[in-house]
């Protein structure tokens, strides 16, 4: 896969050189614009591909590592498979019934707060947002 990308890598850099070049000898600057940004968006590809290739080397040498420092009993651990969720349990909590629906209840709370005075404080230690 590395061998890939790096040919990736290349063929993007190529590109983006053919490009800065046309965008040299273009003579209208909407050529010269247009071969500039594909230039920069050749390169910009190969930065990605860049990324993904050390990615996966880290990725790669991060699994060599794990194998190493796990004592010799753990990596049965590591590499079982995950419990089925359907082998836990389901947590059910009881559903609240409200007399008034959501909105009437927000409408209520909005109604109690526009009624109070201005500075009005609630409770101890509340504080004025003005």
């Amino acid at each position: 896969m590395l061998l890939k990308l790096s040919e990736h890598i290349s063929n993007c850099l190529e590109r983006a050189a053919h490009a800065d070049e046309r965008a040299l000898q273009s003579t209208d600057s909407a050529s010269r614009s247009d071969n500039e940004l594909l230039a920069q968006s050749w390169r910009h590809l190969a930065r990605s591909y860049q990324f993904v290739e050390s990615l996966g080397r880290f990725l790669s040498e991060t699994d060599d590592s794990k194998k190493s420092i796990l004592p010799p009993q753990m990596p049965a651990v590591v590499e079982q498979e995950p419990a089925d969720p359907e082998s836990r349990p389901i947590i059910r909590r009881s559903r609240v019934k409200h007399e008034a629906s959501f909105q009437d209840r927000l409408l209520k709370a909005h109604k109690t707060r526009a009624s109070r005075p201005p500075g009005y404080l609630q409770g101890p230690g509340a504080i004025a947002c003005f």
